[in-house]
C-alpha cells in the first residue's frame, strides 16, 4: 500500500536532509563570524604602537608650552644627534 510513495520519501528525504545540512551549517558560519571579529586580535583590527616617537612626543610638549623653543631645539639636537650615531 506504501510502495507506490517510495519515490517521493527517497527524492524529498535527500533534498530535505541536503537542506537541513545547508542550513546548520549557514547557522554555525555565522555564529563563527560574530566572534572571529568581536576578538581584539583581529586580523582588520591594528594594535596600537606602545612606543611612541621620541621627537613627537617633545613636539607635543612643546605645542602645549611645558617647554620653552630654546629647550625645544636643545632637545631636539639631542635626538637627531645620537639617533644618527645608533644608525651607524
Amino acid at each position: 500500500m506504501w510502495w507506490d510513495h517510495s519515490a517521493w520519501f527517497s527524492v524529498g528525504g535527500i533534498v530535505m536532509g541536503l537542506l537541513m545540512i545547508a542550513f546548520w551549517a549557514l547557522v554555525i558560519w555565522l555564529v563563527v563570524a560574530l566572534f572571529r571579529d568581536r576578538r581584539p586580535e583581529a586580523p582588520g583590527v591594528r594594535p596600537t604602537d606602545p612606543t611612541p616617537d621620541p621627537k613627537e612626543i617633545l613636539r607635543q610638549r612643546f605645542a602645549r608650552g611645558e617647554i620653552d623653543e630654546q629647550e625645544f631645539r636643545a632637545k631636539l639636537e639631542v635626538l637627531t644627534t645620537t639617533r644618527q650615531m645608533i644608525d651607524r
